[in-house]
C-alpha cells in the first residue's frame, strides 16, 4: 500500500514537472523584449525562464542557449554593433555579463552636440529721417537784402521800381527839390507814397517767389531754407 502511494505521488510529481517544463519551453520559444523593458531586465528573463525549461542542461550548454536566445531577441540595431565587438571573441568564453553591458553600452546613444548657426542678422535698413529742408542756399528774409528779386522797370530797365512809378516815363512824379535840396511838401508826399508802393510790390514778389520754388521761412534764424 505505501509502495502504491509512492509511485502515485512520484508520477504525480514528474508530470507536474514536465507539463511545467513544457509551459517554460514554450514561454522561452516565444520570449521577446517587452516594450520599454530594459536589455538587463531582458537577460535575467532569459536567463530565468531557460533554467526552467531545460532543467537537465549542463551548465555549459545552459551557458551557450542563454546566450544565443540573448543575442536572438535583442534589438537588430544593437545585434549588429555587439556582433562587430564579439567578432574576433569566442562566444563561449566570454561572460554572459560581459555581453549584456557591451550590448547596453552600444545602445545608450551618445549625446549628440547640435551646433546650432545663429541666423545672420537681417540687413538694417538705417531710415534717416528726411530733414525739414535741405540747405541749398540761406537766404536773408531782411529788407533789400538782395535775396528777394528787386524790381526792374519795363520802361528803363532800372531796379527798384516799376513801369507805373517810373520817373523817366512819368516826370511829374519825380519828387522837386527847394533851394536847400529838400523834398517840397506834395513831391516829398509822392516820393514817399511811390516808396511805398515800390516796397509793396517787393514783398508781393518775394512772396510769389518763395511761394514758386517751395522755400521753406526759417523765423528764427531770419532765413530762407530750400527744399530739394
Amino acid at each position: 500500500m505505501l509502495w502504491e502511494n509512492l509511485k502515485t505521488t512520484l508520477a504525480a510529481r514528474f508530470a507536474d514537472t514536465a507539463q511545467r517544463t513544457n509551459k517554460f519551453l514554450n514561454l522561452f520559444d516565444n520570449l521577446v523584449q517587452d516594450s520599454g523593458e530594459s536589455l538587463l531586465n531582458l537577460s535575467m528573463k532569459v536567463e530565468r525562464i531557460a533554467k526552467q525549461a531545460y532543467p537537465t542542461f549542463s551548465p555549459l550548454n545552459l551557458d551557450i542557449l542563454i546566450k544565443n536566445k540573448f543575442l536572438a531577441v535583442i534589438p537588430e540595431e544593437v545585434f549588429d554593433k555587439l556582433n562587430v565587438a564579439l567578432l574576433d571573441k569566442d562566444l563561449a568564453t566570454v561572460p554572459f555579463e560581459k555581453i549584456v553591458s557591451l550590448a547596453e553600452k552600444v545602445q545608450t546613444p551618445k549625446t549628440k552636440v547640435v551646433i546650432v548657426e545663429v541666423a545672420k542678422a537681417a540687413n538694417v535698413i538705417a531710415i534717416t529721417p528726411e530733414p525739414i529742408a535741405n540747405v541749398q542756399a540761406a537766404i536773408s528774409l531782411r529788407p533789400n537784402s538782395g535775396a528777394v528779386p528787386r524790381t526792374n522797370c519795363t520802361h528803363c530797365n532800372k531796379p527798384g521800381h516799376n513801369q507805373t512809378s517810373c520817373w523817366a516815363l512819368h516826370p511829374n512824379l519825380k519828387p522837386a527839390r527847394n533851394s536847400n535840396g529838400n523834398l517840397r511838401g506834395r513831391g516829398n508826399f509822392n516820393s514817399n507814397n511811390n516808396r511805398v508802393e515800390d516796397l509793396a510790390n517787393e514783398l508781393l514778389l518775394g512772396a510769389d517767389f518763395i511761394r514758386s520754388n517751395e522755400f521753406i521761412i526759417d523765423m528764427a534764424n531770419e532765413k530762407l531754407l530750400k527744399r530739394l
